[in-house]
């Protein structure tokens, strides 16, 4: 029996060894037939290895090519998504924008209904000849020809206004400006707003609507009762400023609606 060295086997071709075959070599020619076959063998298994090499290769890299088309496709659907919602969100805006300006609107529309429904008491068919208090402090008045404004009589004489919060009483001239006052009507939440730059407080001050407030032509401080006692004060939201008209016509005396 030969025995040949494996490495020498290994480096050298299954061809030359097929054709060592061909040399007769007595008592030998089995034992290198056996060992062509196992290089055999293990060229197969080789063949078949890098064959599950490349298969299992080439599986990762689709998967990592399907895995990269996935993660693209996700993030445009992403960035659409993204898009959408700022798109609504800018709509949204310009909806409510489109709302406030849909309520200003109304509001200059509900201003021109006050303003008219200010003038409808201001008409001369339904001069006021008394004011009244929430504490029922009753005062005279008079409306000055061809004006929006009244003289307030105390006493038989007419409130004039004399300095910063201070008044005497005169005789009654409607000539003269320190004795004007004018009706500011305050009949709902946006006239409140609109004389006092803010929205009530409470929902409490809804009962006392409508009501005036007496301003006087000269300083544009208020008519303002107190126990019983006349003052003049910076227009406020307080009891003592409200006030009410009242109409006479003939022996029937009519209040502010």
């Amino acid at each position: 029996m030969i025995i040949l060295n494996f490495n020498f086997i290994l480096n050298i071709s299954l061809s030359k060894i097929k054709r060592m075959t061909r040399i007769k070599v007595n008592g030998c020619r089995d034992d290198v037939e056996n060992i062509i076959k196992i290089l055999e063998n293990i060229e197969e298994n080789n063949i078949n290895l890098k064959k599950s090499y490349n298969d299992k290769l080439i599986s990762i890299q689709n998967e990592f090519y399907n895995q990269r088309d996935k993660d693209i496709e996700f993030a445009n659907e992403l960035e659409k998504e993204i898009e959408k919602q700022k798109k609504e969100k800018s709509d949204y805006t310009i909806y409510l924008a489109q709302k406030n300006r849909e309520g200003i609107s109304n509001m200059g529309i509900l201003v021109n209904d006050i303003n008219k429904i200010k003038q409808s008491v201001y008409s001369s068919n339904k001069s006021y000849s008394h004011i009244e208090s929430l504490q029922d402090q009753k005062l005279a008045v008079s409306n000055v020809k061809d004006t929006n404004d009244y003289l307030i009589h105390i006493n038989d004489k007419c409130l004039e206004v004399s300095g910063d919060k201070k008044y005497t009483l005169e005789t009654c001239s409607n000539n003269n400006l320190n004795q004007r006052f004018n009706f500011a009507p305050i009949t709902n939440e946006y006239t409140y707003y609109k004389e006092f730059k803010s929205f009530p407080q409470s929902t409490e001050e809804n009962k006392f609507f409508p009501y005036n407030l007496i301003k006087s032509n000269a300083t544009g401080l208020c008519l303002h009762e107190s126990n019983g006692n006349i003052l003049l004060n910076n227009c406020q939201s307080l009891g003592g400023q409200k006030w009410k008209g009242f109409t006479s016509i003939g022996n029937k005396c009519y209040s502010q609606k």
